[in-house]
């Protein structure tokens, strides 16, 4: 990386995408992450296929508050952030 970044994923993605990048890329991640805690916590016993990829996913958030890696840098930890967050369970809906 030749040119300096900011260290917190927040700041760098409004800096560079700005408010209406900024609200569509939270939102998305949000209601990913929390149906994933709500699916896994639905589950009568631990699977791992339920509690590893939010692990995974929650860990790579919690270093991106100081080191912005994975949203406009191609490695493999975003990549990996990108995969895991596709693995994240969805909350079933019941059908009534």
């Amino acid at each position: 990386n030749s040119g300096g970044t900011f260290h917190n994923i927040i700041i760098s993605c409004l800096a560079s995408s700005g408010v209406m990048g900024f609200i569509p890329m939270s939102v998305y991640v949000v209601i990913k992450v929390l149906g994933a805690i709500k699916a896994s916590l639905k589950q009568k016993s631990f699977d791992a296929l339920y509690v590893l990829p939010l692990i995974v996913v929650t860990m790579a958030l919690c270093n991106e508050m100081v080191e912005s890696r994975i949203l406009y840098i191609v490695n493999i930890l975003s990549v990996m952030f990108w995969i895991m967050m596709g693995y994240l369970p969805n909350e079933k809906k019941d059908a009534t």
